[in-house]
């Protein structure tokens, strides 16, 4: 699970790559066939999560900056853009994850082996 997760290779063969971008998944597997985007929603669950890392990110950078620097015309604006890149950073692990996961529970596999929508 971790090589997968942390170097985006399939689930189903840990050949194929995941990603075709940076986000974009390569759907299907080019070495198994795996469909890895098959259900409208997927991405819920690792938006909310990355989402979170972001909103932690900008939290402790505001309790590390504005002590030395005080309230600052901009802050808000950095805040944003610490929250931004952090959540960006944290989606594709988090994504790769949340395939593994689906893979593993029977909810992604190669077309003929999964019920889709």
């Amino acid at each position: 699970m971790l090589r997968t997760m942390l170097l985006g290779y399939c689930p189903a063969c840990g050949r194929g790559r995941l990603f075709a971008g940076w986000l974009r998944l390569a759907d299907p597997c080019t070495e198994c066939g795996v469909r890895f985007d098959r259900y409208t929603g997927n991405w819920l669950g690792p938006t909310i999560m990355a989402y979170g890392v972001g909103a932690i990110a900008a939290g402790i950078a505001g309790l590390l900056i504005v002590p030395i620097f005080g309230f600052f015309r901009g802050l808000t604006l950095l805040l944003v853009l610490i929250a931004t890149t952090a959540a960006l950073i944290a989606m594709r692990p988090f994504k790769a994850w949340w395939i593994w996961l689906m893979w593993r529970t029977g909810l992604v596999g190669r077309d003929g082996d999964v019920d889709a929508e």
